[in-house]
């Protein structure tokens, strides 16, 4: 994956970003739109060059799924809650930086997947390895 390099400003206030909304309460209004819009969200990390966080992007799409299937309950919940929140902030057409400014209107969106994804990265490993060992249990493809 890319590394998408930061100032420390930037870095700071995406770390303050990422900090309000991991332990925020989810509904199930919020997983539904997250659900009902992947192709949505998928298309705009690829609008906003974000193509170094698309294969984790599936990862998470597949982790909710298969968590709310019932199918994999090994993720916490702090875990589900944080992933929801980074794809409905992706989603979101309210950022720090608005996505229409040209070269820096992504970068808030990348540093709050870059911080989900350095979060996450055990929880994405376990969830990836039980994957592999329970292709049954797949519904999508990687």
């Amino acid at each position: 994956m890319e590394k998408t390099k930061l100032t420390r400003e930037e870095a700071e206030e995406a770390e303050k970003c990422f900090r309000d909304f991991k332990y925020k309460s989810y509904s199930e209004d919020d997983m539904k739109k997250v659900i009902d819009n992947e192709e949505k969200i998928m298309d705009k990390m690829k609008d906003l060059n974000l193509s170094g966080f698309i294969k984790p992007a599936k990862t998470f799409f597949r982790m909710l799924k298969a968590y709310f299937s019932g199918r994999y309950k090994e993720i916490p919940v702090a875990s589900i809650v944080t992933i929801i929140m980074t794809l409905l902030y992706v989603f979101s057409p309210i950022d720090l930086i608005p996505d229409f400014l040209p070269v820096v209107g992504f970068l808030d969106d990348a540093a709050i997947m870059a911080a989900c994804v350095a979060s996450l990265g055990k929880t994405m490993e376990k969830f990836e390895e039980w994957e592999a060992e329970h292709p049954e249990n797949t519904d999508e493809k990687k």
